[in-house]
């Protein structure tokens, strides 16, 4: 899982145009609704944010959903809102249960000074799941011996369904977390299955 961060911050970088709108403050932050093509959900996301999906791939793995990429302020990170749905038979985790635990998990490389909350209960529309919040880091450039180190938390909402179950993940720099926050929120309070 942290090898897709990795993916994905890489991917960021490398296209420009993704994640540079102009930051906006809460009150004056525009939303839009999306409505995931397949008909899995429904939720208010920031207008102007990018968007990134891999049809191809959500098909082969039975995971599907949308990456959002916010403006960047200072430095080389975006916040990103992820709305995934995990399908039944899905190559990743068959549960909920096994997607958190593998979550909670120490990573194959331990980072000196990660920390991650103990998981909580959490509901959205109507939906019993899980929360959890990571302190974690980005290497910027990836993949790199000369890589800046960057404070980011991330915060997990882990839904269960009848057949499958949603991943709701915010990111972005600790620096600036609580300024974007609010959207997440947005996200699951306007939150519905289909």
């Amino acid at each position: 899982m942290r090898a897709a961060s990795v993916c994905v911050a890489a991917a960021l970088l490398a296209c420009p145009s993704m994640g540079t709108a102009k930051p906006a403050k809460e009150k004056k932050m525009a939303y839009t609704s999306l409505d995931l093509k397949q008909g899995l959900f429904r939720c208010d996301i920031p207008a102007g944010w990018g968007q990134a999906r891999d049809e191809r791939e959500e098909a082969r793995t039975k995971v599907q959903g949308v990456h959002l990429i916010g403006p960047k302020e200072k430095g080389p990170l975006a916040p990103t809102l992820s709305l995934r749905y995990f399908a039944s038979g899905n190559t990743v985790a068959q549960t909920a249960d096994a997607y958190l635990k593998r979550q909670l998990e120490p990573g194959l490389v331990p980072l000196k000074g990660e920390k991650t909350s103990e998981p909580k209960k959490a509901s959205a529309a109507g939906l019993a799941g899980f929360s959890f919040v990571r302190d974690t880091f980005e290497f910027i450039p990836p993949r790199s011996m000369d890589t800046k180190r960057i404070p980011v938390r991330e915060e997990y909402v882990i839904l269960e369904r009848k057949e499958g179950f949603f991943v709701l993940l915010f990111k972005a720099p600790s620096a600036s977390f609580k300024r974007w926050r609010p959207a997440f929120q947005r996200a699951l309070d306007t939150f519905q299955p289909l």
